[in-house]
């Protein structure tokens, strides 16, 4: 198991940009982790109210274990 936080930003780029949800601090969520791949839900503990039709460019942040590991971009059709 491995404590993960995700957010949204509106930059590619890790330490830059605007984080558009949560509003206020992320919460940590336990997730169980087998050869790399896990399943998350996001919103559940944090309303993800974010309006993906006003702004379709946007990347999910993802810290595990207190490092971050990467931002990837989220596809919205």
């Amino acid at each position: 198991n491995y404590c993960f936080i995700f957010s949204i930003y509106d930059n590619a780029t890790v330490g830059g940009g605007d984080k558009l949800w949560p509003l206020g601090n992320p919460s940590t969520t336990t997730i169980s982790v087998k050869s790399g791949v896990f399943n998350a839900s996001i919103g559940d503990v944090d309303t993800l109210d974010y309006n993906f039709q006003d702004n379709d460019t946007v990347y999910l942040n993802i810290k595990v274990a207190a490092s971050l590991i990467v931002r990837y971009f989220l596809f919205i059709s």
